[in-house]
């Protein structure tokens, strides 16, 4: 399984929560299209995991993230997991 790590700068008012959400939006964004791939995202922020099963969007990255999942979701098996239960 090749690693891929990387760094991303946000700002300093940040949330612990914005940074988890961007932190899945971009995993989400950087995935590749390849179909043979089968592709976990892993995170342990329920608050995170839960705002994007919402039906009821109040932020516009949770947005973005839910269409950025949703792309990879056409191509790939795309799981989430939150403590070892998948959704």
């Amino acid at each position: 399984m090749k690693e891929n790590k990387k760094g991303y700068f946000l700002r300093t008012q940040c949330t612990i929560f914005q940074a988890e959400v961007y932190a899945i939006c971009t995993c989400a964004k950087t995935l590749p299209m390849e179909s043979e791939a089968s592709i976990a995202i892993c995170s342990d922020s329920q608050a995170a995991l839960m705002a994007l099963r919402c039906s009821k969007l109040t932020s516009s990255l949770v947005a973005e993230t839910i269409k950025s999942t949703q792309r990879i979701v056409c191509v790939h098996q795309c799981t989430f997991t939150l403590d070892s239960r998948s959704f």
